[in-house]
């Protein structure tokens, strides 16, 4: 299965963030995982949030429907075990996950039949964990950057909307799950220019952009003597009802 994302996946594997520690050991506690718990990270990309649980001996299951992101994610990480299927249609056995995760993924379905299905694969009163990070433009380079995103943009309102949306009365009108809470996690990213050029390549909406985006992102941040990527993450946790 072929879409959009294939052209990307290599820079996505290379270039996108890992998921904090905090925000990884607040779901095994929150949620009371351990080795052996059943766990489904649904569009999971080359899997970088599937990599926790795989390395905590969890039974892990990546949903994923671009094939050059599963081929990134099992040369990543050799152990994982992908599913080429969508949020929408799974194709799991019902009633078989203590966790599902959605991360820098679930503005892409369409929710109503996602959480749907979410419920199906979940166990009783299992868990759903939603979670996207953003750029913290608290900081005078990231705001640079996203001003000259901004010079680029050919659909970036899309994003924007999706970042500034609070799914919690969408995750529970579904009917099939309760918002236990709501925290929020802060971390940085170690970045050279070059990281910062390979970032901004996974980005949808700037891949027509190429050498001319590229250029001006790399005078833009040529000003700074620190350029680290901030990042906020939004987290969303529910119960199946």
């Amino acid at each position: 299965m072929r879409n959009s994302f294939d052209a990307r996946s290599v820079d996505y594997r290379h270039y996108r963030p890992d998921y904090p520690q905090d925000l990884c050991e607040y779901i095994v506690g929150r949620c009371g995982l351990q080795a052996g718990s059943r766990v489904l990270d649904v569009g999971a990309g080359t899997g970088k949030a599937s990599a926790p649980w795989i390395a905590r001996g969890m039974r892990t299951i990546s949903v994923e429907q671009s094939l050059g992101m599963i081929r990134q994610g099992v040369e990543a990480c050799p152990g994982a075990r992908y599913l080429c299927s969508n949020a929408e249609q799974l194709g799991v056995r019902s009633a078989a996950f203590d966790l599902i995760t959605s991360a820098q993924a679930f503005h892409c379905f369409d929710a109503g039949a996602a959480l749907s299905e979410f419920a199906r694969a979940l166990k009783p009163s299992a868990f759903l964990a939603i979670f996207w990070y953003r750029l913290d433009f608290s900081f005078d380079h990231t705001r640079d950057v996203a001003e000259l995103l901004g010079a680029f943009n050919t659909n970036r309102e899309r994003l924007d909307e999706a970042h500034r949306d609070d799914w919690t009365a969408r995750i529970e009108q579904s009917g099939g799950f309760e918002i236990i809470d709501r925290p929020q996690f802060s971390f940085r990213v170690p970045m050279t220019t070059e990281d910062w050029v390979g970032l901004a390549r996974t980005v949808p909406y700037l891949r027509g952009s190429g050498e001319a985006f590229e250029r001006s992102l790399r005078d833009r941040l040529s000003g700074y003597s620190a350029i680290d990527c901030p990042y906020v993450a939004d987290f969303w946790l529910a119960r199946k009802r």
